[in-house]
């Protein structure tokens, strides 16, 4: 599924140019071989996320603050942002 009205969400985890292997791994889909071209073609305008690694031992960063408390402010301020919207 590619074209104009579909955007690709790929997450961080993959290889190096991944796409150039022309082949599916995944046990569910067996046989699905995608040419690099079309691969190429289906990524045009994709975003791309990543894993964002915290500290769990407490120690304050350079920005004066412990990264699982930040973490707890951002949820914060999204459930008063859910409260406020209704």
């Amino acid at each position: 599924m590619f074209g104009p009205k579909y955007v690709w969400i790929i997450p961080g985890d993959y290889q190096e140019r991944w796409w150039e292997n022309g082949t599916s791994d995944d046990p569910d889909y067996p046989g699905v071989v995608c040419k690099s071209r079309d691969l190429v073609q289906a990524l045009d305008g994709h975003f791309g996320t990543d894993v964002l690694t915290l500290s769990t031992n407490g120690e304050v960063t350079v920005s004066g603050l412990v990264s699982f408390t930040t973490v707890f402010d951002l949820h914060m301020v999204k459930i008063k942002q859910d409260i406020t919207a209704i």
